[in-house]
């Protein structure tokens, strides 16, 4: 197979993979929020972090506890990529990703997407996060995310275009699909970040009020100091 064959077929793949998620983001647009709340109390500060087996963007297989076995983890639910808040999360990591790493801290990005969009999504940012896939939802059950109500979702929307019709969904993919960013997967899911420390024990439990409701940079700093100040303190 030519380069040129191999590159068509690649871009044959992407764009089928974002054709079946905007699909999903649809049908899932069009039933609403229906899990916003939680049966059992979610993982909270003190309890062990969950680990999952996810998909790097090669498609490699990697337990989540991986990352928090070699010192301590910054672990970021994203939304959809479709969402502008994931971008916007993803840009704010080009210096906060640094500042953690200088702390002792690495930066471990979740999304729902399969590798070949995620792949397509983390070419956009800054290396210094890795980015693992979980288009099934397991680790994010696990930490017991949540779809939001129609107003943690679409607060600031005006009145009279917050519905979940499919016609509001199908003009909400075309103007994705316009600016670079295609809807996908499910767009109710409200984000959470974690810093987990080497034991594997969470230490922040952040969880967005609303789905653009990104953590000040300093909560992260601060938790992360106070991980490795306590391992120097064990250390000595």
């Amino acid at each position: 197979m030519t380069t040129r064959h191999r590159d068509d077929h690649a871009a044959d793949s992407l764009e089928r993979s974002i054709r079946a998620a905007e699909l999903r983001w649809l049908e899932t647009w069009v039933r609403g929020p229906v899990d916003v709340s939680v049966s059992a109390l979610p993982p909270q500060v003190g309890d062990a972090a969950p680990d999952a087996d996810l998909r790097t963007v090669s498609g490699e297989w990697r337990r989540l506890a991986a990352a928090w076995t070699t010192g301590t983890v910054l672990v970021v639910f994203l939304r959809e990529f479709g969402c502008r808040c994931a971008h916007e999360r993803m840009r704010r990591f080009d210096g906060e990703a640094r500042r953690l790493r200088q702390l002792g801290a690495q930066v471990v990005a979740i999304c729902q997407a399969e590798p070949i969009r995620a792949a397509e999504f983390a070419s956009l940012y800054t290396g210094e996060v890795t980015l693992l896939c979980d288009p099934d939802l397991h680790a994010y059950g696990a930490y017991g995310l949540r779809e939001g109500t129609l107003a943690e979702v679409l607060f600031d929307i005006p009145p009279f275009q917050r519905d979940h019709s499919r016609r509001r969904g199908l003009e909400l993919m075309e103007r994705g699909r316009a600016a670079g960013m295609p809807r996908g997967d499910n767009p109710w899911i409200i984000p959470a970040e974690f810093v987990v420390d080497p034991s594997g024990t969470i230490r922040l439990a952040y969880r967005y009020q609303h789905r653009c409701d990104l953590p000040d940079p300093e909560l992260l700093f601060a938790a992360v100091e106070e991980v490795e100040a306590t391992r120097r303190t064990h250390d000595g």
